[in-house]
């Protein structure tokens, strides 16, 4: 996968225009992070996709856009106030949610976590490897900081209500972002074939550029 470096650099001017204007548990389930090494930096920013998702649940304090070629979903706990379904080949799949409540705890403690949902490729089914490293990025986007983070490598799901046994998917990557929001933060965590993600990148980042904080 690139960088977030790289994909930051692809849009620089973009980022420029928006920040001018200040706009811009082991499955997908609730957030629970050492300090994130990377610095601020300026927002990957993207036109933003058409579509919406409304708000649901939650403070309610939010409002983002997702892009039309997603299908919503029910969310399948009361902790998510969003789920979409990402377009896929046969054989393929991806999904991202919106999570919002109470207690969610820390940034890097969330991400950390679902990082290490993760083994790297080639790892053994007794999980006796380590996590694969990951990318991080701190941003500003409409006044609210967001850290962004993405991995891949061996996904370990027990499913929502992470009960029965572990189930592990190969080539799966991640992409998230924490939105640190007045109140309780808001959490998106995309899980899915590294080949449905690598296509839905820009998609994703434009979801997470597109985020503002209701008053």
């Amino acid at each position: 996968m690139r960088s977030f470096a790289l994909l930051i650099a692809a849009t620089l001017p973009l980022a420029a225009c928006s920040q001018k204007e200040d706009a811009l548990g082991t499955s997908m389930a609730a957030p629970v992070a050492e300090p994130a090494a990377a610095a601020p930096a300026a927002a990957p920013a993207m036109p933003a996709a058409e579509g919406s998702a409304a708000l649901a649940g939650g403070t309610g304090k939010a409002q983002w856009t997702a892009p039309p070629t997603w299908t919503v979903e029910t969310p399948s706990s009361s902790m998510r106030v969003a789920q979409w379904e990402l377009p896929a080949p046969a054989g393929k799949e991806a999904e991202c949610a919106m999570f919002h409540f109470s207690g969610g705890g820390g940034v890097d403690d969330n991400i950390n976590r679902w990082i290490r949902q993760f083994d790297r490729p080639g790892t053994p089914a007794d999980g006796s490897g380590s996590p694969p490293d990951g990318d991080r990025a701190i941003l500003q986007i409409n006044g609210v900081q967001v850290t962004m983070a993405r991995t891949q490598g061996t996904y370990k799901t027990q499913g929502v209500t992470m009960a029965g046994p572990v189930e592990r998917k190969e080539n799966y990557a991640l992409f998230a972002a924490i939105f640190e929001a007045p109140g309780d933060p808001y959490f998106l965590k995309c899980v899915g074939s590294v080949e449905v993600m690598t296509a839905e990148e820009k998609a994703m980042v434009g979801l997470v550029n597109s985020f503002v904080p209701k008053q």
